[in-house]
């Protein structure tokens, strides 16, 4: 039976209009970061360690900053050997890399739900004021984003090696923020708990491993001892605080003990201090950034409060549409990322990597509902999706 779709000229124009988005998103993002609100602002406090493992990978092929975790300090290693200015990679790389995580995150939306609702996800993304400001400094949230962002793009292709692609890019996403290993158990647990999800899981997480592996290799190998990924002291140096961390004292991280003892000892503070990093974490206002004025928090406040209110309008309709078991890929990278955070401590820009997953599932859930309630062309039952393409 031949089904209603879309025309082939408003195929055309869905197409071009994305394309116009894209690149609107590029150039707001190319002058976000070239009109810096002071100057230097590009530099964070924590580039200067990643700016100088890249050097001191080229340099002696290890790194110099033991605390940091290595992935960033690789993908920068390419740009130093070519001499390109920080603040080049910023205006430039940066830009195209938050364009690109838009592209990936229409693909996904498109494979999920339809061209309409990947049209709404770009938008929202593009004007998304936090992954803006992201874009204009260089540390590690616009490139940890992508390589989560691909992940899951690749994890919805029907092919062993795309899958197993999949698994690199959460296994770099690992090696640029540590918190990614939150979001790899809970798509295990997607694999777990969904049958046709199943077949995927031993190549993504071959691919994880082998990134995890390298980043084992590259610690021990700069500290001169067996240093696991991931393996730092921050977990017994800090304890979470409303709006971020606070540093414990040589007496207090012998009272506290190791973690599970700190749960045994004291599970009450425990669980008050769990209660406040996902509070810190989720928290509309951002919470304790003394250094940010009183209209960055507003603008930071009302985007947030934006997309939150809009889950709640997702959740609503989610009952009213058919889904595809791969939308449960979305689901992973809030769910970990909200229970790494949780379990250790938070600050508010923490957030935002898991954001652009959030405004995927609210374009997913409106497509679809559209698709459900009035057969609106271009719909999910009357759209071809057996290649993301």
């Amino acid at each position: 039976m031949k089904t209603q779709g879309i025309g082939r000229t408003d195929r055309e124009l869905l197409v071009w209009i994305s394309w116009t988005l894209l690149l609107f998103a590029f150039g707001l993002r190319v002058c976000v970061a070239y009109f810096q609100p002071r100057p230097n602002y590009f530099w964070h406090t924590d580039t200067t360690a990643y700016w100088g493992d890249a050097e001191s990978l080229l340099r002696e092929g290890r790194l110099s900053h033991g605390a940091a975790p290595p992935g960033l300090a690789i993908l920068l290693v390419p740009f130093v050997w070519m001499k390109i200015p920080a603040f080049q990679v910023v205006l430039v790389v940066q830009s195209l890399l938050g364009t690109l995580t838009i592209l990936l995150a229409m693909r996904i939306t498109r494979y999920l739900s339809n061209r309409h609702a990947a049209l709404l996800c770009g938008l929202i993304l593009a004007v998304y004021p936090p992954l803006l400001n992201l874009t204009r400094q260089l540390i590690t949230e616009t490139w940890f984003i992508l390589f989560l962002v691909l992940s899951v793009s690749c994890l919805l292709r029907d092919s062993l090696l795309r899958w197993f692609l999949g698994g690199c890019a959460a296994g770099m996403a690992c090696l640029i923020r540590p918190a990614a290993l939150g979001v790899v158990l809970f798509t295990s647990c997607a694999f777990v708990s969904f049958r046709p999800l199943r077949s995927r899981a031993p190549l993504y997480l071959t691919g994880v491993a082998a990134f995890l592996l390298f980043g084992t290799a590259l610690q021990s190998h700069s500290a001169g001892h067996l240093v696991f990924f991931g393996q730092t002291s921050q977990t017994a140096t800090y304890k979470p605080v409303w709006g971020g961390y606070a540093t414990v004292d040589e007496a207090e991280a012998m009272q506290r003990g190791s973690y599970l003892d700190f749960l045994v000892r004291s599970p009450k503070q425990f669980v008050t201090e769990r209660v406040i990093s996902v509070g810190t974490l989720l928290s509309p206002w951002p919470l304790g950034s003394a250094e940010r004025s009183l209209s960055n928090k507003l603008l930071i406040a009302a985007s947030d409060l934006c997309v939150y209110a809009l889950i709640l309008w997702a959740c609503r309709r989610v009952r009213r549409a058919t889904w595809k078991v791969e939308t449960w890929f979305l689901v992973a990278p809030v769910c970990g990322l909200v229970t790494f955070y949780g379990l250790l401590f938070s600050q508010p820009r923490y957030r935002w990597p898991f954001m652009p997953f959030l405004v995927c599932i609210v374009a997913v859930v409106w497509g679809n509902w559209k698709a459900a309630t009035s057969g609106w062309p271009g719909s999910l039952r009357s759209e071809d999706h057996s290649d993301p393409r």
